[in-house]
């Protein structure tokens, strides 16, 4: 009696870690799945026809992973075999690995599918593997098997080293956002606090809490959130919010694994027309600030000449926009300018391939450059 199949779609470039996956996988079910993956050079032996073994893999499989990651997600490939599978009623299931699932295009997009950000992600592959084969597996994976698997990070493959250029990145929310001259919102922090914390629970994220009387922390994968409230009465019936504030501070290390987890957590705030990222420099960097010195050296690239929002120094790229610009804390107890680099994008999704595509142009126009 043959194995149950399961076929695993995804682009060579991330072999290594899509292996170590299989592994555990099969290590996991006991070895009772056929798991069919072309490039771990056993499902396709060598000098075989690989396009006749992958259609054979995709008319036995039952399931179907699609593993979407910063190299395949705008790969035409993991598209084709995905809607190859569908057309012959596999159950095909798209799975985000360092890219954010809500970024998927049409047809993937429409198919319900899971972003993996931690060991119970991890053992969603085992749930569907019961749910579907109506077998009973524990679930196993653990902390240790994720980290083993998405170490291997395939933006790896830039020219830079990501905490190297940046020392902090951060986005704040206020009680009040100026949309424009005539419009200004209001936003109830409070209820944004309650429901990041609802949401860590239902990811099932491990996460630690600090509430303290004018202070609430979330840290949670290398991302820390902090509520700042006033509770000081300015008169006998009120508070006085116009200070108050919440703000993400999220590590530059593995950076890519964080940013998904931030998307979903922005999910939770309402009535924003955009977002941003600001990423501040190291030591060790700088940036060019002057706005007619960038004009002068992006001049000839007519995509990223066009300004955004007719406010000069605001450039398109790509999905998004950015901005260089120096920044004072007036409300810190000592003040002192900053440079920043804003990344601002729309939708509530930081698309992390798209930024480190930006990091890589502005490195080659020397507008960010190594400090003398």
């Amino acid at each position: 009696m043959s194995k149950p199949s399961v076929f695993f779609s995804h682009s060579s470039s991330d072999r290594e870690q899509l292996v170590e996956l299989k592994n555990l996988l099969a290590k996991y079910t006991g070895g009772t799945l056929d798991i069919f993956m072309s490039s771990d050079g056993e499902s396709i032996p060598f000098g075989r026809n690989w396009v006749h073994k992958i259609e054979e893999g995709l008319n036995n499989a039952s399931i179907m992973f699609v593993f979407v990651t910063p190299t395949s997600v705008n790969s035409n490939w993991i598209y084709f075999e995905a809607g190859y599978a569908y057309s012959k009623d596999i159950e095909v299931i798209p799975v985000a690995l360092g890219v954010d699932i809500g970024l998927l295009k049409a047809p993937l997009s429409l198919l319900q599918g899971f972003n993996l950000v931690s060991s119970d992600s991890l053992n969603n592959f085992i749930s569907i593997i019961n749910k579907k084969f109506d077998f009973a597996f524990e679930e196993k994976f653990t902390d240790e098997d994720y980290i083993g698997i998405v170490s291997d990070s395939s933006l790896m493959s830039y020219d830079f080293i990501l905490s190297d250029i940046f020392s902090k990145v951060r986005f704040q929310v206020y009680p009040q956002i100026r949309m424009s001259c005539d419009e200004t919102i209001t936003i109830d922090l409070n209820s944004i606090y309650t429901k990041l914390v609802d949401k860590l629970d239902l990811l099932n994220l491990k996460y630690s809490k600090s509430e303290t009387s004018g202070t609430n922390t979330l840290l949670v994968a290398g991302i820390k959130v902090v509520y700042k409230y006033n509770t000081n009465k300015s008169n006998k019936s009120e508070i006085d919010k116009s200070n108050d504030k919440i703000y993400f501070k999220i590590s530059t290390y593995n950076f890519e694994n964080s940013i998904v987890i931030f998307n979903e957590l922005i999910s939770c705030i309402d009535n924003k027309k955009y977002c941003y990222l600001w990423f501040s420099h190291s030591s060790e960097y700088r940036y060019i600030i002057e706005v007619e010195d960038i004009s002068s050296l992006i001049y000839l690239d007519n995509d990223l000449h066009e300004v955004s929002d007719d406010r000069p120094g605001v450039y398109p790229y790509k999905s998004a926009r950015f901005a260089i610009f120096e920044y004072e804390d007036l409300s810190a107890e000592r003040t002192n300018k900053e440079e920043i680099l804003s990344v601002i994008f729309d939708d509530n999704k930081f698309d992390v391939v798209e930024f480190y595509d930006l990091v890589q142009y502005l490195l080659d126009k020397k507008i960010i450059r190594r400090a003398l």
